[in-house]
């Protein structure tokens, strides 16, 4: 951060800020609520693209690989023999994201943030 003249805590600070507005602003827009009406349009589109009626998504996980949190143990730990935490998505027959979730996410931003922090007081 020496090249733009602000420490690494005002930057944190403006970071967190910005994502804030932008996501209060564009929440709506990029991620409306899911309601009756769009799951019925998702369910008409699939039936009308891919002739697959009653259809909300296309779902599909993906193992995300990540650096083993400290005394997280086992939890972390896949099948596929290494650190991951697993995303699950659906999308609509236009590929766009309709329902996301990240397994152990609040615990891995928590995780994270507490990692940040040491790295900030030292």
């Amino acid at each position: 951060m020496r090249h733009l003249m602000v420490g690494r805590s005002a930057a944190g600070e403006i970071v967190r800020r910005v994502c804030r507005a932008v996501w209060k602003i564009m929440r709506e827009e990029c991620i409306p609520k899911p309601d009756k009406k769009m799951w019925k349009e998702v369910a008409n589109e699939f039936e009308r693209r891919a002739n697959f009626p009653h259809c909300l998504g296309a779902v599909d996980g993906k193992h995300i690989r990540v650096v083993k949190p400290e005394k997280s143990g086992s939890l972390y730990y896949n099948y596929k023999n290494y650190f991951s935490i697993s995303l699950m998505a659906v999308a609509d027959s236009n590929y766009r994201f309709v329902m996301l979730t990240l397994d152990r996410l609040e615990m891995m931003l928590s995780l994270l943030f507490s990692r940040i922090v040491r790295c900030g007081k030292a």
